[in-house]
């Protein structure tokens, strides 16, 4: 089994965590190797991940360099290149294929049948992300295709060399002002589509999941196709990988999160010696979660569409 993870200094605690999680819950797989893209990583840190997971866990590690990969990225954004960085890969990871886990996410369960899953044909498997539709539009992408985060996925490397996804990511940049709206995660549905496997949500188990039914995201995000409310359920009550994004909850790492799984993920962190600090909710978030508790849904979703045609204009 081979697993990737992305980071540079400032994200290595919470990356370290992560990994533990994983470690920790998938201790009788046979054999892990686990890739790491460096981006500026210290020393020291590099010590404290080969101390875990080579000595503590027995499992191989490999570093490779991020600023080697993405030398051929041209981009004019602040997002970290890091990010991007899994778009480069298909040289630099000779497997046959890889699962791909971000930084900000919890490990719960054992994710030898997320590996398992046949990509056959496909490019890459990914969980549906519930999310306005202008994110689409800007990147070509039909309203009513699904659209899957990147936070989780399972990428096809063998595919990935023989179509050289590397040419077509640089090639896709360019043709949108290497500035690609959603940065990594527009690039690769607007690259993939078409040729994407979409996998069960208890695998990338996402804030909005738990918060809202199906029918709750269906209206919200005119979408037509979604997971089953039975499917979701499933997620919410044994999840594989939960994904801490900021939306509603903020992150384990900041004392005001409010997430179910906060106290799960720090058990982890607090392990690496990661530090909580202090960053309340955006002004916004507090209100759309304060709408979304308080107000009737119909009105929450007609507030949700005003930010979003706003959003719409400001790309």
């Amino acid at each position: 089994m081979n697993i990737l993870y992305s980071t540079d200094e400032n994200y290595a605690k919470i990356c370290m965590a992560s990994i533990w999680s994983l470690l920790d819950s998938n201790k009788f797989v046979e054999k892990m190797k686990i890739y790491i893209i460096d981006n500026q990583i210290t020393e020291s840190t590099k010590k404290e991940m080969k101390d875990l997971i080579e000595n503590k866990y027995k499992r191989e590690l490999v570093f490779i360099s991020c600023e080697e990969i993405c030398k051929d990225l041209e981009k004019e954004n602040d997002f970290p290149i890091s990010a991007y960085a899994r778009l480069f890969i298909q040289d630099s990871i000779k497997e046959e294929k890889i699962i791909y886990i971000d930084c900000d996410t919890l490990v719960k369960g054992n994710v030898e049948s997320l590996w398992n899953c046949k990509l056959k044909g496909y490019w890459i498997g990914g969980i549906q992300d519930p999310l306005p539709n202008y994110l689409k539009e800007a990147i070509e992408v039909d309203d009513q295709e699904r659209y899957i985060n990147s936070g989780v996925l399972l990428i096809n490397l063998d595919k990935w060399r023989e179509i050289d996804f590397k040419s077509k990511v640089i090639k896709f940049i360019k043709e949108h002002n290497k500035n690609v709206v959603h940065h990594d995660q527009g690039i690769i549905n607007g690259i993939c589509k078409g040729k994407i496997l979409y996998l069960d949500p208890k695998y990338n188990l996402m804030p909005e999941m738990i918060m809202m039914n199906e029918k709750q995201l269906k209206k919200l995000y005119k979408m037509e196709k979604f997971y089953k409310e039975e499917q979701l359920q499933k997620a919410r009550e044994n999840p594989v990988i939960v994904h801490f994004i900021s939306k509603f909850y903020n992150r384990p790492w900041f004392k005001e999160c409010t997430h179910p799984y906060k106290d799960e993920f720090l058990n982890y962190y607090n392990k690496v010696n990661g530090e909580i600090t202090s960053k309340p909710l955006n002004k916004k978030v507090k209100m759309r979660k304060f709408a979304f508790q308080y107000f009737p849904f119909g009105m929450y979703v007609g507030i949700e569409r005003i930010l979003n045609y706003k959003r719409k204009n400001q790309i």
